[in-house]
């Protein structure tokens, strides 16, 4: 028999933890999985996209020391789907 799963089946997503928040100059994000192609999108408060980063080890460290002050948003997605998002806030 063939199964077929989703990315909604939760149980096949990594762990991923996107800190600290607030931020000062740096996000760290940290996955238990790297089988698959993820990427991180910060967006600006307008929804625009303002910096893609392309995740390939367990912590990567994102640099944002060139923002502004003020609130942004994030999106994890694999294999182009969304598997989480947030929001920031720049210190």
């Amino acid at each position: 028999s063939l199964l077929l799963t989703d990315i909604n089946d939760l149980s096949e997503l990594p762990e991923i933890k996107v800190y600290p928040n607030p931020i000062a100059d740096r996000i760290y994000v940290y996955m238990t999985d790297f089988s698959r192609s993820y990427s991180f999108e910060l967006l600006d408060a307008k929804g625009e996209t303002i910096k893609t980063t392309e995740l390939n080890a367990n912590s990567n460290i994102i640099s944002l020391e060139n923002l502004n002050r003020g609130i942004y948003f994030y999106r994890l997605t694999m294999d182009n789907k969304q598997i989480k998002s947030g929001k920031i806030i720049k210190l």
